[in-house]
Formats: C-alpha cells, structure tokens, sequence
C-alpha cells in the first residue's frame, strides 16, 4: 500500500514538473495582424489580402466590427447595432434576424477571421491581443 502511494506520488511530481517546464507556443506566438480596408472591400491577416469586394453584407459587418474595436477595444459590439449595420432599414423577425447575423459572422470566420472575430457577453468584438489597422488605400 505504501509502495503504491509513492508510485502515484512519484508520478504526480513528474506530471507536475512537466507541466510546468513545457513551452507555451500560445505565449511563443507573435501576436496576430489584421488590416481592414476603411469600406471593408477586403482585409488582410497575416498573410494574403482576402477580398470581400462581391459581399457587401460581410463588408458592412466588418467595417463596425474594425471600428468598434479601434475606438472601444475590449467592449462588444451588440447584436442590434451588428444587425442596423447588416441589414439597414430591414425589419427582421428576432428569430431570423440572429441566424442571419450568425451565418454572417460564420462566413466571415471562415474566410479567415476565426479565433480573430470572438463572441463575448453582450456582443461580438474583434480580440484586443490583435493588431488592428484600418486603412483608406488600395
């Protein structure tokens, strides 16, 4: 019995110790970029600019987004004001108006804002460990 306790003690201190040792390649990362065009007609992360051009909707959605976040990092943008900016002068149905909002933001998640674009209480908010840029030209 004895043997067995100082076997899982033995094993604890080590996890314990590897845990503690192991590199964070969170914390190893550069911090991501983003760059917005100030119409939203494309944006760039870390990479290859990805043109929004042929979608207004994602365009309108992103340039509240970019701004909210310049002039208030940190605080979500509520679901009304994403939805006035979408679909303005649109009465929607509560119901359908959220899963209209929600395909949206989906879409522009996978044309590469995911783990960018980040759902919080109240809203949603491009993250502040981002480097936000917006820009007039090109």
């Amino acid at each position: 019995m004895e043997g067995d306790a100082a076997a899982l003690h033995a094993i604890a201190l080590l996890l314990l110790l590897r845990a503690l040792t192991r590199d964070d390649p969170a914390a190893a990362a550069p911090p991501s970029r983003l760059i917005v065009h100030a119409t939203g007609r494309w944006f760039q992360r870390d990479g290859a600019p990805v043109s929004c051009a042929r979608f207004p909707l994602l365009q309108r959605l992103l340039v509240v987004l970019a701004r909210a976040r310049r002039d208030r990092p940190g605080v979500p943008l509520p679901t009304a004001e994403l939805l006035a900016a979408g679909w303005p002068a649109e009465c929607i149905v509560p119901r359908a108006a959220r899963n209209r909002l929600n395909v949206a933001l989906h879409r522009l998640r996978r044309l590469g804002l995911d783990g960018v674009l980040r759902r919080a209480p109240g809203g949603w908010l491009i993250a502040r460990d981002v480097a936000l840029e917006l820009r007039d030209d090109a």
